[in-house]
């Protein structure tokens, strides 16, 4: 029976007693009631009694009652109908006692029940909330205001026993997310308790800090952290160091006030810091010697104008002068002194990154050492004994003579100065090296170019006072010196020297102990070595004929050769830059048989200047000049038509066997 219940406008009281507790009015318009009575009558009465205490209520509010005179019928409803709340009778036609609770239970579990009884007993209510009912109802005691009550009241803390599991519900939920994202965090989280002992940790914090949940939770945390604060430690795990980042904030934790430590592996970031830091001062350095270098050549080749136009007037001078004079030594030693100005240029090249001024060519190392080692007889202290050893059948090396004389020369001098006032040994040695993988990967930073392999080493070393290692990281640095004084351009020119050779210097020293210097040079494999180089041989008098166009934007480089080109029979035609001597090639082309063009100019460059020449005349020899090496211009001017190429600067012989070359047909011109 289903029996729809109207309220009234008056309070919900019946003698002066509550009968609509709050969540049920607000949660509920209709309340469902499921009463299972197998006696009509009482049944009719429950009805009445409820009607009647709800029939003055003001709360907008409506009961609907279905009745059930089975157990097995109840279950049937609770299948097609929607209850709020069910009253089921301790007495049964197919059940019987707080049993009942059991079996309606199986139908429905989250439906409050109110377990309507005859005898007064507190076992049997305490039996039947202990199986789950909500309430109990003693049918000889109760009327409708205690019923309504009680049905109110049951519902009211139904709805709060959903509202508390459902809270709990998303609780849990969150948690859940919680340790999700805390379990693959890839920081390290620890929390500790107001006594510094750990209460908390994740995976990630155990992997960390080298150790398992069991080993750390109630241990005192072994670091300080500071609130607000960054530290790094540093700890072994797994044999390897690594480098913790850990910062410290108050948090709420279980309801007590506790502090999360936060632990980040930053080895690898302090790594790849430092190899950007260092990435970032070689750059520093490649642009400062870039600059250096741009200086370096600018300077180099107005010096070697000034030394090829010195050298020139000493050679005509020569000439002009009879032998037995006084002055041929003087002039003699002018030259001298404008070759080792020409070596220092090369130096300076060298210590710009340059390769113009190199002159490779296969070297014997140990006639190159021996050969030195007397010029540098003046140059070593008096207390330094100089002591050589060499391996026979050294292969030759391939290089430039004068840089790697250069080399020798500061290595010995340096040490000669590091053993100063006393007594000491300086060993110059050469042997056959091998280069491992481990030794490059070791000393070859910065070196990509090296491969391993057989190479040539060359070893200088002293008893001297020797270095600290501070001292030793910086001296291959550009002006680092730890002298007052010094000569040529220090050992930052040796290590570029060194470089451009594709090879390798070390050295390893200890303060009091001596250093030595070891510089690795690749073999020239099948070429064999040239021979040192000595003082040139006196040319013999030759003599050409004809005109020769002379362009240069140096006057006293154009007058220098302008007269010694005069002593050799020469006539001569002199242009300040390309575009003039082309011009005046342009007007003499007919008596022009040779031309001798400078390679930097303004206006219009040498190269520029020959390509023009040669589509007006092309069969007229050309002499390029320049600082540039030999090898390195022919091989940036092959195919241009280019007969011949002086290095400058060049004095009166070297000048007279390039002419000679080019006009009787000997000369090794720039083409492949």
């Amino acid at each position: 029976m289903i029996k729809p219940l109207s309220t009234t406008q008056n309070p919900p009281e019946v003698n002066g007693h509550d009968i609509s507790p709050a969540p049920l009015t607000k949660a509920l318009k209709t309340c469902r009631i499921l009463l299972v009575e197998d006696n009509p009558l009482e049944a009719r009465l429950f009805q009445r009694a409820l009607t009647d205490a709800w029939a003055r209520s003001r709360v907008q509010l409506k009961f609907e009652i279905v009745h059930a005179e089975r157990l097995s019928r109840a279950c049937q409803l609770l299948e097609t109908h929607s209850i709020d709340i069910i009253l089921l009778d301790a007495t049964l036609p197919d059940a019987t006692g707080p049993e009942n609770i059991d079996l309606i239970r199986q139908a429905t579990s989250n439906i409050p029940v109110i377990l309507m009884t005859g005898l007064d007993d507190a076992a049997v209510v305490a039996e039947a909330i202990r199986r789950g009912a909500h309430d109990c109802l003693v049918k000889s005691r109760y009327d409708g205001v205690h019923i309504a009550r009680t049905i109110g009241h049951a519902v009211e803390r139904h709805q709060l026993e959903s509202q508390i599991a459902r809270q709990a519900g998303e609780i849990n939920r969150h948690e859940s997310n919680f340790q999700n994202i805390v379990a693959v965090a890839r920081d390290g989280m620890v929390i500790l308790n107001e006594d510094e002992a750990i209460c908390f940790l994740n995976p990630m914090a155990e992997m960390l800090l080298g150790k398992s949940e069991s080993e750390l939770l109630a241990q005192q945390f072994d670091y300080t952290v500071n609130l607000d604060q960054s530290v790094e430690i540093d700890l072994v795990r797994n044999g390897q160091e690594r480098t913790l980042e850990m910062s410290a904030v108050e948090i709420d934790w279980m309801g007590k006030p506790c502090r999360l430590i936060t632990l980040r592996d930053v080895t690898e970031h302090k790594r790849l810091a430092k190899e950007k830091a260092l990435l970032e001062r070689r750059l520093l350095e490649s642009q400062r010697l870039e600059s250096l270098g741009i200086m370096a050549s600018s300077i180099v080749h107005d010096f070697n104008n000034l030394l090829t136009a010195i050298m020139g007037s000493a050679g005509a001078a020569r000439i002009e002068v009879p032998e037995t004079s006084p002055l041929q030594e003087d002039l003699q030693e002018i030259e001298n002194s404008c070759q080792r100005a020409a070596d220092i240029c090369k130096q300076m090249l060298a210590y710009s990154g340059s390769k113009s001024a190199a002159a490779v060519q296969p070297i014997d190392l140990n006639s190159l050492v021996r050969e030195t080692s007397s010029l540098l007889q003046h140059s070593v202290s008096k207390r330094a004994a100089i002591d050589h050893k060499f391996v026979k059948d050294l292969p030759a090396v391939l290089g430039d003579q004068t840089q790697l004389r250069q080399i020798i020369m500061n290595l010995v001098i340096n040490a000669s100065e590091a053993i100063g006032k006393k007594n000491g040994a300086i060993r110059i040695a050469t042997t056959q090296s091998n280069l491992t993988d481990d030794l490059l990967r070791k000393e070859g930073r910065g070196h990509p170019h090296l491969k391993a392999g057989q190479y040539v080493c060359l070893e200088v070393s002293d008893n001297g006072c020797g270095m600290p290692p501070e001292v030793m990281k910086k001296i291959f640095d550009p002006f680092f010196s730890t002298k007052n004084t010094g000569r040529g351009v220090g050992l930052c020119a040796v290590a570029q020297i060194v470089k451009q050779h594709n090879g390798l210097i070390t050295v390893s020293s200890q303060p009091n102990q001596g250093t030595t210097f070891r510089l690795h040079l690749p073999c020239a494999g099948e070429r064999k070595p040239s021979l040192p180089i000595t003082a040139p041989a006196p040319v013999k008098a030759w003599k050409g004929h004809g005109t020769v166009l002379v362009v240069d934007d140096e006057l006293g480089v154009r007058t220098a050769i302008a007269r010694i080109l005069k002593h050799l029979g020469f006539d001569t035609i002199v242009a300040c830059d390309g575009r003039d001597g082309l011009a005046k090639f342009r007007a003499h082309m007919d008596t022009i048989d040779c031309v001798l063009m400078d390679l930097t100019m303004p206006q219009l460059d040498g190269k520029e200047a020959c390509s023009e020449i040669l589509k007006i005349k092309p069969k007229v020899p050309i002499l390029l000049m320049s600082g540039f090496s030999a090898e390195e211009a022919c091989q940036r001017f092959a195919d241009t038509g280019i007969s011949g190429f002086l290095q400058k600067p060049f004095d009166h012989a070297k000048l007279t066997k390039a002419f000679r070359s080019i006009l009787e047909g000997r000369a090794e011109s720039c083409a492949p």
